[in-house]
């Protein structure tokens, strides 16, 4: 019978981590303040060519936040504006999306954060981080992520049906009706992960972020 209840206890406490991680992460306050554009020189390394902020940039929005395997993270920048992390396997996909999409599928990020093809930063992998010492939680290289993002769901179509045209060959109308397409802007967040802790219980086989604690910065124009 001891045995059992041990056997009972080890069930329950897995459902239970299990169900924590599925849940979304809560909010935290969001802290605006005045701002320039700090995006006029990237590094050499950024593949941002012709993918710089086309707004006047007035204020910068910071949160941070933590979230565990599985799990969802959201966070309410300004009205109808959210920033996501979907897990994605192995770890999460950065998303800005808006209050509509509440699984985060409709990324407002991914047609305007180069490279389109490799590693992308939108992507965090647990195998980004597998060269860390074991006797620290802190990234390195893969710690900072530039991603870029238009503000909106008509921008995103407007967005997504010129990179479909283009990817097709197809000679598309420019929605202005004006022989002129139309400029669609987007601006730029930085997300800074602080800590995280990879985890791999078998060697050589899946490895999983467990934990990841981040720090975000999203660039807008005035209100």
């Amino acid at each position: 019978m001891k045995y059992f209840h041990l056997a009972c206890i080890t069930i329950l406490g897995t459902v239970v981590i299990l169900l924590a991680a599925c849940q979304p992460a809560g909010e935290n306050q969001v802290s605006c303040e005045p701002a320039s554009n700090p995006f006029t020189h990237l590094p050499d390394f950024e593949y941002n060519g012709g993918y710089y902020p086309n707004i006047t940039i007035t204020r910068v929005c910071k949160f941070s936040g933590q979230v565990r395997r599985g799990q969802f993270f959201k966070q309410e920048v300004i009205p109808d504006l959210v920033f996501c992390l979907r897990p994605n396997g192995q770890g999460w996909t950065i998303v800005m999306t808006d209050l509509a999409d509440d699984n985060c599928e409709v990324n407002f990020s991914g047609l305007v954060s180069p490279p389109f093809h490799g590693v992308n930063p939108i992507f965090i992998d647990s195998l980004q981080f597998t060269d860390m010492d074991e006797e620290s939680s802190h990234p390195d290289s893969f710690g900072t992520r530039g991603f870029n993002f238009v503000f909106n769901r008509v921008d995103y179509e407007a967005r997504h049906n010129e990179y479909y045209c283009t990817m097709n060959n197809i000679n598309c109308p420019p929605e202005t009706g004006t022989g002129e397409r139309r400029v669609i802007p987007h601006s730029r967040g930085i997300m800074t992960i602080t800590d995280i802790r990879v985890w791999n219980p078998v060697l050589e086989e899946e490895i999983w972020i467990d934990d990841m604690e981040f720090e975000v910065d999203i660039y807008l124009p005035a209100e």
